[in-house]
């Protein structure tokens, strides 16, 4: 009886991947219902199903498809194999690596159309004695459909570089793939990663069986059988940069080889005219730049100019389709497919289109892509008005006791799909500047601190006024020492004031106020009962005091200063705190009050907007590299071993003159004299 319920089987020896193996199936969304997964020894127990665990029932399993990561060169016992019906058809693979084992036993198990891939080291490919036995039938046998080189490091636990083999019980063709996709990474901490497009570009080089030059190619079954049935993938394709050369002429005489300019046809087939408007023939062989500035030059030349505006042509209407699917008909499109389906849209507008890779163009839509899909996702799940919606921002704080776990606590609000930046950039673009203002002042102050420091000096820095490392000041030993410097600044006004605060008696301190001219009354705030408070009065002194200027270079002054700056550090990281908050609380608002159409501006802002912007440069990019590269062969050939020579010509013969009336004992004249014959040549 047919079922359209997807079966899935595994085994695995190690029980605690063996239990992973299972919760992770059941993560991505797999019935348990669907699953047969068994902890067992597939080596030594094959890949059995029994029904209701019987072992009178057992059947052999085919299957459609088989993925496979085993152990690397794992150990096994391969006594009393050759009969095993597994591998008696292509070798036993050798007691100290049990790889081929482990691709057989997978084959033996699929259906005759079925398909497989397993990861293996490059050694499988390569290694001598059995193994070489069974590559030699799996060739023959017309099994081998696709070799994939990976690059180094991507797999947990190890760091060897990796091969795909993909394999097939029945197939049309007879070549096979070899894929050299090592090159094809970025850097993901400690490992390497394989982008979206890395690997985009290896499944569509697969589905198609295209040959790329230093990336795939076709090999014959012939051309097998005459390495000796070595699959090594160097062998077949490289991906390696070529060496660099030097052209011996051009260092000796300047000049750019033609010949490494040819070697940019790409850019030169996009650009039409660029290339010989841009160099002058100084012979046959070599030219030279018409301009200093190269960026300049290409970027303004009409070539440029007419590729950035057939490319933004090709995507015209290209933003209305990406809004009509994404925003208008977001509630209704299949998120699955979306991409796949945007993907095709691009990739059909890059036909044609010289010198842009469109995997590079696919990486930017999977980029954005990573951002919009999980949004669709809620807005379908949980309706439109989850754009309107904040959640509190939840984050990890330490206790007060160090040893305690980390405990969850609200730090403000977050926007449920909108961020906060985005809605107040868009929607309260003033105060977000005025909150922005403020942190550049801020910034500036906290550089003051390293500008006083260099002034120090190394007398200066002691005293405890700077930490261990002497790149930040001890507030509390500045204070301290600024109290000190401050108590010896007395004038007219600040003892007179001193003085107001001794009294105690209001008519007093009311007379001493009406007769004493030595203080500006003026610049204080009087209190209702006509009298200047404490709190007042003594910030008046201080203000006074630290008016008071010392010489620049003093180290009063620098301490002063430092002084300041902290209270001006302190007063603006206040004010930001509070803006910050007002601005945070209104842009909560403001979220939770969108109406529908600004929302739909702001996902049309956070979705559409950075994808588009980022297709449209790519024109701008690919000029850029092609002018960096062209600065590269300037720079590599601009200072010739003739003029090397005739500036150590020119110091040779100025220092051989400079000895002339120099005077000495004979040993030191016998040492010049010996040193001049050696300039001299």
């Amino acid at each position: 009886m047919e079922s359209s319920r997807v079966e899935y089987y595994a085994q695995e020896l190690k029980e605690n991947t063996y239990n992973l193996t299972r919760m992770n199936l059941v993560m991505r969304g797999i019935e348990p219902a669907s699953l047969n997964v068994r902890n067992g020894d597939t080596l030594e127990e094959d890949w059995p199903f029994f029904e209701d665990d019987d072992p009178a029932t057992y059947c052999l399993l085919h299957v459609s498809a088989v993925v496979s990561n085993p152990p690397y060169s794992q150990k096994w016992d391969n006594k009393n194999q050759k009969s095993n019906p597994r591998f008696s058809s292509y070798g036993v693979a050798p007691a100290g690596k049990a790889d081929y084992a482990f691709l057989l036993h997978d084959l033996y198990h699929l259906e005759e159309d079925g398909i497989m891939a397993i990861v293996l080291p490059h050694g499988v490919l390569f290694r001598g004695n059995e193994e070489e036995e069974i590559r030699k039938n799996l060739i023959e046998k017309n099994n081998i459909d696709v070799i994939i080189g990976l690059p180094a490091n991507i797999f947990f636990g190890t760091s060897i570089a990796t091969i795909v083999m993909i394999l097939k019980r029945k197939r049309e063709s007879t070549d096979v793939l070899f894929i050299d996709a090592s090159k094809g990474y970025e850097k993901a901490d400690k490992n390497n990663r394989l982008r979206a497009s890395d690997i985009k570009r290896i499944a569509d080089t697969v589905r198609d069986r295209s040959e790329i030059y230093r990336f795939s190619r076709r090999v014959s079954k012939e051309e097998i059988r005459e390495n000796g049935y070595n699959l090594n993938i160097p062998r077949y394709v490289s991906s390696a940069e070529p060496a660099e050369n030097w052209d011996v002429h051009a260092i000796m005489f300047g000049g750019i080889p033609k010949v490494e300019l040819d070697a940019l046809s790409s850019y030169w087939e996009a650009l039409p005219g660029l290339r010989e408007s841009l160099f002058r023939e100084i012979s046959s062989d070599y030219v030279e730049t018409v301009c200093e500035n190269v960026l300049d030059f290409t970027t303004s030349h009409e070539a440029a100019i007419r590729y950035k505006a057939d490319y933004i042509a090709r995507f015209d209407g290209f933003e209305e389709i990406l809004k009509d699917d994404l925003i208008t008909k977001m509630r209704r499109i299949n998120i699955v497919q979306e991409e796949e389906k945007i993907c095709g849209n691009i990739f059909g507008r890059l036909t044609d289109v010289k010198a842009i890779d469109r995997y590079r163009v696919y990486q930017i839509l999977d980029e954005a892509w990573q951002i919009i899909s999980p949004d669709l996702e809620m807005i379908q799940t949980e309706g439109f008005s989850a754009v309107m919606q904040v959640d509190p921002n939840m984050v990890l704080k330490k206790k007060e006791n160090e040893n305690e776990d980390k405990v969850e606590v609200q730090k403000g609000w977050k926007g449920h799909i909108l961020p906060f930046l985005l809605v107040q950039k868009e929607l309260m673009p003033l105060e977000l500047a005025n909150l922005r203002q403020k942190e550049d002042e801020l910034a500036d102050t906290i550089a003051v601190y390293s500008e006083i420091i260099d002034s120090l000096s190394e007398d200066e820095k002691g005293g405890e006024i700077l930490n261990d490392s002497n790149t930040a000041f001890n507030s509390k030993t500045v204070e301290a020492v600024c109290n000190a410097i401050l108590k010896e600044v007395e004038t007219e006004e600040t003892i007179a004031l001193v003085k107001y605060l001794e009294l105690n008696k209001k008519k007093d301190k009311l007379a001493y106020i009406e007769n004493t001219s030595a203080v500006d009354w003026v610049s204080m705030e009087m209190g209702s009962s006509g009298l200047y408070g404490k709190r007042v009065v003594e910030s008046r002194i201080l203000s006074l005091k630290l008016a008071f200027e010392f010489p620049e270079d003093s180290y009063e002054a620098k301490m002063l200063r430092v002084f300041k700056t902290m209270a001006k550090e302190a007063e603006l990281k206040r004010e930001i705190k509070a803006m910050s908050a007002e601005l945070h609380a209104k842009t909560k608002e403001t979220i939770e009050n969108l109406d529908g159409d600004t929302a739909k501006h702001l996902l049309d802002l956070k979705w559409i907007q950075p994808l588009v912007t980022n297709i449209y440069a790519m024109p701008v990019v690919i000029i850029g590299e092609l002018v960096k590269k062209i600065n590269a062969l300037t720079q590599k050939y601009k200072v010739t071993f003739s003029e090397v020579e005739e500036r150590r010509t020119f110091a040779e013969k100025k220092l051989s003159g400079m000895m002339d009336g120099m005077k000495g004992n004979d040993f030191d004249m016998n040492g010049l004299h010996e040193f001049r014959r050696l300039l001299e040549g």
